[in-house]
């Protein structure tokens, strides 16, 4: 790069020296700057200075060539200046791990609670670096009133979980973590839906354990005094409906008779009662028997849900306290679908 120096009236380059300048100048033989009695500068020995107004002189200096700059020959630098050069570092060698992708499946889904079972499937899941996973499944949430808090401990690990039979109508939502060997993780959910397959079904759960809870369903022939009804043979009940059933309805045809599929004494549920086939005559009641045979001080929140053609259409709450009672919650129109709460 080419610097323009004027040179008029303005002291010459040449004399621009400082004193100890001046002094290895004089010693070296080059010309010294002088002023006239005009007060005119100029060089002894320079042709120049013999005419000192003369006018202006240009000289030219390169600049790149004197400053040495280093950062002006990077910048000339035809490999740095190419936008497509490319990046050759390595990614791995950068410290940027692999990390895993998690994929869970559950099926089939929708399921039949309480015999049905599904598998939780997390064989999809890979490490990005193609190294072994860890596996570990979490239920994150469940129905209302079901026994299965979390899934059995014993399976967990596995990438494939069999055998999962949900106890109560409603959606389980299961979690897969992998993790691989750099310790990075990846988590996914997948919801599972239990869907009664019988026509009407009846669900009992309550609140505090140490309390016998029993769930009843009358027949329509004793809609019209319950009361009189219980422990006969026209109440599905622990006694009668557990191993066999009741004959009610048609005679001999199982499609409409009562079965208790599940039955719980010292936890707090669930206890469930079908009918696949209910009749369309007459009134079902729903009651619950405080069973005096575990004793519970104060009161137990029982709740009652009910299903007709696996859709949940009522569910409501009560506070049972009195040993050995019996407290009715519904009864059931299967004719019209309805629900008449007692």
């Amino acid at each position: 790069m080419k610097k323009l120096i004027f040179i008029g009236l303005l002291v010459p380059i040449g004399c621009l020296d400082t004193k100890e300048e001046s002094n290895e100048s004089e010693e070296e033989g080059q010309p010294q700057g002088y002023e006239d009695e005009e007060g005119h500068t100029g060089c002894t020995n320079d042709p120049a200075s013999d005419n000192p107004s003369d006018g202006e002189e240009e000289e030219t200096v390169d600049d790149s060539e004197e400053s040495g700059d280093p950062s002006d020959e990077s910048a000339s630098d035809p490999e740095n200046d190419d936008p497509d050069s490319e990046d050759t570092s390595d990614p791995e060698e950068s410290g940027t791990p692999n990390s895993p992708v998690a994929v869970c499946s559950v099926s089939p889904n929708p399921v039949n609670p309480p015999f049905d079972s599904s598998a939780w499937d997390g064989s999809e899941s890979y490490d990005a670096g193609g190294g072994p996973l860890i596996y570990e499944w979490a239920l994150i949430s469940h129905p209302e009133g079901s026994a299965f808090l979390s899934f059995d401990s014993a399976y967990t690990s596995s990438a494939v979980m069999v055998n999962f039979m949900p106890d109560v109508a409603g959606e389980y939502l299961g979690r897969l973590t992998v993790t691989n060997e750099e310790g990075l993780s990846d988590t996914c959910d997948v919801l599972l839906e239990a869907v009664p397959s019988q026509n009407l079904w009846i669900e009992m759960s309550w609140e505090h354990s140490g309390d016998d809870m029993d769930l009843h369903l009358l027949s329509p022939s004793a809609s019209a005094d319950w009361n009189s009804a219980v422990t006969t043979d026209q109440d599905c009940y622990y006694a009668n409906c557990t191993w066999s059933s009741p004959d009610w309805g048609q005679v001999g045809y199982a499609g409409d008779d009562p079965s208790l599929d599940l039955d719980d004494i010292t936890n707090v549920g669930p206890e469930i009662i079908h009918i696949s086939d209910p009749e369309n005559s007459g009134l079902y009641t729903v009651v619950v028997h405080d069973n005096p045979a575990l004793v519970y001080d104060g009161s137990n929140t029982v709740t009652v849900k009910i299903y007709l053609n696996g859709s949940l259409v009522w569910m409501d709450s009560k506070a049972i306290s009195a040993e050995d009672s019996y407290t009715p919650f519904a009864q059931i129109d299967w004719s019209s679908n309805a629900v008449i709460p007692l």
